[in-house]
């Protein structure tokens, strides 16, 4: 599991607005100051650190892709509070507004050989696993929107966005369209959700779609 060994963080960290930026080369989450922009502490001891998802207190839920977890940390913490175990490579999570509950996204499962769709009751214990194999095989970072609605992008042959809907169990593709050429991740921005390309009609660019 991660560890706080050779993490630190600024003493005045807990009372700043903090940006988190995995860092998959280096194995390290890197956290600044939102406003400034300078550097106020460093996670270590992860094995490919990717998403990230933060819940209602503020606690700050990192996927480590090869460790096969999923490890929540304080806001302005150095210690890991809790570490959930995944069934594969987690690409991201996303917690449940309206619930507390915690989805990650593998981009390949364990048990399954696809990805699936992990969901942990108010992100603790056990997760239940959901996956479509056949419509939406490889699953990347998901976003939940206000409602309990759980999106996220997936490729089976091709990219796409697939569904998980508030209290059903079945993943679903939704219409999109907009051709993508490389999943990033799933947002709700308050309003709408907003889907990423990371390579836009192959141009190398980032572009994000509400």
């Amino acid at each position: 599991p991660a560890r706080a060994n050779g993490s630190w963080m600024s003493p005045d960290a807990k009372s700043q607005d903090l940006l988190y930026v995995s860092d998959s080369y280096d194995n390290q989450v890197v956290v600044y100051d939102y406003k400034s922009g300078r550097q106020v502490g460093l996670l270590t001891g992860f094995n490919e650190p990717l998403g990230q998802c933060v819940d209602a207190q503020g606690d700050v839920w990192i996927t480590n892709y090869f460790g096969s977890q999923v490890v929540e940390y304080a806001h302005g913490g150095t210690a890991p509070l809790k570490v959930l175990t995944t069934d594969g490579s987690g690409e991201g999570c996303s917690i449940d507004p309206k619930t507390g509950d915690l989805a990650v996204g593998n981009l390949y499962s364990a048990s399954e050989g696809a990805g699936d769709i992990q969901i942990f009751k108010n992100a603790s214990g056990t997760a239940v696993e959901y996956t479509n194999e056949l419509a939406c095989g490889q699953i990347y970072a998901p976003g939940y929107d206000d409602q309990g609605n759980l999106y996220f992008e997936a490729d089976e042959g091709s990219y796409k966005v697939c569904e998980l809907a508030a209290h059903t169990s079945v993943i679903k593709p939704v219409g999109f369209p907009e051709k993508i050429d490389r999943p990033g991740s799933v947002m709700w921005d308050g309003q709408h959700i907003t889907i990423s390309d990371l390579d836009f009609r192959g141009s190398s660019k980032t572009v994000v779609y509400q």
